[in-house]
């Protein structure tokens, strides 16, 4: 089952804090056609917060190690891909 509601891409890929009250109740019906669809938009938000929030690379990285253990569960090639040399390398960049 798919989830089919206009604009809802818009609702899924906005930063959250962005969303207007209409837009938080209307992503809120939309997630609750689907777990899989939550979890997805939760992982994503927590995702953007570690980028978003960390302070230091090591704290971004700690954080970054903790999410990629959940998301292996449910996303298994992503986190693979995000956890290959180049991606571990990022960190000489800082």
């Amino acid at each position: 089952m798919g989830v089919t509601t206009k604009g809802s891409k818009y609702l899924l890929i906005k930063n959250n804090k962005d969303l207007t009250k209409t837009d938080k109740e209307q992503l809120e019906k939309i997630l609750n056609q689907s777990v899989c669809l939550r979890v997805a938009y939760e992982m994503k938000e927590e995702f953007r917060d570690i980028y978003e929030t960390s302070t230091t690379v090591k704290s971004g990285m700690k954080r970054m190690k903790k999410w990629l253990v959940q998301a292996q569960i449910f996303y298994e090639k992503t986190a693979q891909t995000i956890r290959s040399p180049p991606a571990r390398n990022m960190q000489l960049l800082y």
